[in-house]
């Protein structure tokens, strides 16, 4: 079995205008010709409003499961076509067309103060997500006090928290006291899992140094493909499977980066990887987030 820890509905009414435009801008193109191409493309593959494409290609790969995360890019890059209400109804009602094969973290900015706690609450008590997905790059620390109140939720129910790390695009910011941060808040909600989304794929020292701290922190490996060469990839999942193999988890990030791999290479990348045992394997791919997402 494969879960997907880290994904998103691939639908651009979810994301706003200028966070398309910076992923399509931060893609290298040789020529306005090649740029229109790329927006293009962009544009084509975030045509997927109930997750059909997405299954199909999580079948290809032998993913069965996924999480999808809800970005709360609207006060930082300008709203999307549809309100945050909206977006968490669209993830449920196509969380609801395939319960065997999704899991929704609902994604709220701290920013939208007592509305976003409650609508967080609201996607928890009634709708049956499975935790929160926070994106600091928005304009926040871990450690923000706005978000005591989502943490609180979290604790009592003992649900995971998956949190961006690292940079983003040019126009946000990127956490100033970062690994602090994590540190701080993991160990006051002791009884929250904390997922550090690519941390385990960028400043792989810095993530060996946290979960060595804590009990209570795990790393995702989305976007190793942007982020590593093959060698790289084996010599880390080798010394992360030495060093912390109860904390690996594997995620893809689609669509973010459909022009670099498949899902089915993206699982293969890893199955092909010398060093790695069959149990190590099971660890990575599934049961690691088995027992952070409690199923």
């Amino acid at each position: 079995m494969i879960i997907d820890v880290h994904s998103h509905l691939a639908w651009h009414k979810i994301f706003p205008s200028r966070f398309m435009q910076e992923v399509a801008d931060s893609i290298n193109a040789e020529s306005e010709e090649q740029r229109a191409v790329i927006h293009h493309i962009i544009r084509a593959g975030l045509s997927d409003a109930a997750g059909n494409k997405f299954i199909r290609k999580m079948d290809e790969a032998g993913i069965d499961k996924a999480v999808l995360l809800i970005a709360d890019f609207g006060i930082a890059l300008g709203e999307p076509d549809i309100r945050l209400e909206d977006m968490f109804l669209l993830h449920k009602e196509v969380r609801d067309m395939h319960p065997e094969r999704f899991m929704v973290f609902g994604g709220v900015d701290p920013a939208r103060g007592i509305t976003g706690v409650e609508l967080f609450e609201k996607s928890i008590t009634e709708y049956g997500f499975n935790g929160l997905k926070l994106y600091p790059p928005c304009g926040f620390e871990l450690d923000d006090q706005r978000l005591y109140p989502l943490y609180e939720i979290c604790n009592s129910l003992s649900l995971p928290v998956l949190t961006h790390t690292g940079p983003s695009l040019s126009s946000l910011r990127t956490e100033k006291r970062y690994p602090e941060t994590i540190l701080a808040v993991s160990e006051k909600f002791k009884k929250i899992n904390f997922i550090l989304a690519h941390a385990g794929a960028r400043d792989c020292e810095t993530t060996l140094e946290v979960v060595a701290k804590r009990n209570n922190v795990f790393f995702d490996i989305s976007t190793y493909q942007r982020f590593m060469t093959q060698d790289e990839l084996r010599f880390w999942m080798n010394k992360f499977c030495n060093k912390c193999p109860d904390r690996i988890l594997f995620g893809t990030d689609w669509p973010m980066f459909l022009l670099s791999a498949t899902q089915k290479q993206l699982v293969q990348n890893i199955k092909m990887l010398d060093g790695l045992t069959s149990g190590d394997l099971e660890r990575i791919f599934f049961k690691n987030a088995s027992y952070v997402l409690s199923i």
